[in-house]
C-alpha cells in the first residue's frame, strides 16, 4: 500500500477483490485519526447500476436522505497525495461540515479547503502540494436508519421510478444464478422487501465461508463478470475442501458452506441477490473504524447498500447497509472480522432498543 493517501473519485468502478489477509491489514499506516473513539463504515465511494459492456458499475448520483440524529466529529486525514483531488471519507448517513476543512502544510501553516459534495454526500478537496495533513469536521450518525416495512406492491412502483429517473440498466447484473441460490431466492420471493433483506444476510452468513487465503485466486477473477465471480465462489470453497483433505486438516469445520471469499465477493453477491427481488442496491467501499480513534490504511472494507423509501414513502433515498461478511473458524480471524462486519439489520435494530431502554434506566435513576 503506498503511504500516500490518494484515493480519488471513480465514475467507474469495478468491485475488486481483496487478499483476505486480515493480519497484514495491522502493518499499515494510519489513514484517520478522530478525536473519539469511533466505528462504522467510512465511505469513499457509492456505485450502482452494473454495465455489462464495461463490466463495471457507474458512480451513484442519487440524492440521499440524510435526516437522523448526528454528532460531530473531528477526522485528521494523514499524509494526503498533493496536487490531487481526492475524497474525505464520512460516515454512511453522515455529512461533511463544509466551512471546517483545513490543510496544515508541512511548514506548519494553515490553508482552508473549498470542498466540492454530490448528492450522496461524497465530498472531495484538492490537496495542496505541501501539505501534511487535512483536517475536517463531519456530522456522524448516532445510528443507522431503521429499515422500515414497505410492501412488495409499493416499493416496487417506488424502485420503477428511480430506475428510469437514474437511467438504471433493466437487465439482471446475473442471469443465471447457481441452483443454491436461485432455490434460496425464489422462497422469499414473497417476502417483504425488509424481510428479504435479512433473509439474505443470514444466508450469506451461515453459506459462505471467509478465504484468508483469497490471494490465490483474486488475480484470476480480477476481469470476471458477477455471474462469472459467483460461480468461482463455490469452485473455491470446493478447492478449500479439497486442499483440507490432502493435508490431513478437519475438514468438519467447512460443513454447510458453500461458497468462499472476502468482503467484496459477498458485497457483489448480496447486490446481485437483491437485484434479482426488484430491490434497488448498489456497492459501497471506504475504511471500516473500530471503536478506536485511529484507522489504518489496510481496514478498507466493502458492503451492500439497499435504497428504502424515505419518511414521505414518495421516493427511494435511504442508504440501508447491508453486509453479508460471513464468520470464520479461526479464532484470531474472527476476532478481527467481528470489528469489520457491520451489524446486520436485525442486529442493529435490537442494538438500537438495548440503547433505549439503557438510556430510560439511566433517567429513572437520576430522578
Amino acid at each position: 500500500l503506498s503511504s500516500e493517501y490518494e484515493d480519488k473519485i471513480n465514475d467507474r468502478k469495478r468491485i475488486a477483490s481483496g487478499d483476505g489477509d486480515l493480519a497484514s491489514q495491522e502493518n499499515t499506516p494510519v489513514v484517520l485519526s478522530f478525536q473519539n473513539k469511533v466505528s462504522g463504515l467510512f465511505a469513499t465511494g457509492y456505485h450502482i447500476g452494473y454495465d455489462k459492456e464495461s463490466n463495471s458499475f457507474k458512480r451513484g448520483a442519487f440524492a440521499a436522505t440524510s435526516d437522523y440524529k448526528t454528532k460531530r466529529e473531528t477526522a485528521v486525514l494523514n499524509n494526503p497525495k498533493g496536487g490531487e483531488e481526492i475524497v474525505l471519507p464520512v460516515a454512511i448517513g453522515g455529512r461533511l461540515v463544509a466551512d471546517r476543512v483545513v490543510a496544515k502544510l508541512k511548514n506548519g501553516k494553515e490553508v482552508i479547503l473549498k470542498p466540492q459534495t454530490d448528492a450522496v454526500g461524497v465530498s472531495t478537496v484538492v490537496v495542496p502540494m505541501d501539505a501534511a495533513t487535512i483536517k475536517y469536521s463531519q456530522e456522524i450518525p448516532l445510528s443507522r436508519p431503521i429499515t422500515e416495512t414497505v410492501s412488495k406492491e409499493k416499493y416496487n412502483k417506488l424502485a420503477a421510478e428511480f430506475k428510469t429517473q437514474h437511467d438504471l440498466p433493466k437487465e439482471r447484473i446475473v442471469q443465471i444464478f447457481p441452483i443454491e441460490i436461485k432455490r434460496f431466492l425464489e422462497d422469499i420471493r414473497q417476502l417483504d422487501p425488509k424481510k428479504q433483506i435479512i433473509e439474505i444476510e443470514k444466508f450469506l452468513r451461515e453459506f459462505g465461508y471467509y478465504d484468508t487465503k483469497n490471494k490465490d485466486v483474486k488475480d484470476k477473477t480480477v476481469d470476471f463478470s458477477p455471474e462469472e465471480r459467483i460461480k468461482s465462489m463455490f469452485e473455491r470453497m470446493a478447492e478449500i475442501r479439497e486442499e483440507a483433505t490432502r493435508s490431513g486438516e478437519d475438514v468438519k469445520k467447512y460443513d454447510g458452506k458453500m461458497f468462499a471469499g472476502v468482503c467484496a465477493d459477498y458485497g457483489l453477491m448480496a447486490m446481485a441477490m437483491m437485484d434479482y427481488l426488484g430491490i434497488v442496491s448498489g456497492y459501497c467501499s471506504g475504511y471500516q473504524a473500530t471503536t478506536e480513534k485511529e484507522v489504518k490504511a489496510g481496514y478498507r472494507h466493502g458492503i451492500t447498500y439497499a435504497l428504502f423509501p424515505n419518511s414521505n414513502n414518495t421516493k427511494l433515498s435511504v442508504i440501508i447497509p447491508v453486509d453479508g461478511t460471513p464468520s470464520s473458524e479461526d479464532k484470531n480471524v474472527e476476532e478481527r472480522l467481528q470489528s469489520l462486519r457491520l451489524r446486520t439489520i436485525e442486529e442493529e435494530e435490537n442494538h438500537i432498543v438495548e440503547e433505549k431502554a439503557a438510556y430510560e434506566r439511566r433517567i429513572r435513576e437520576e430522578k
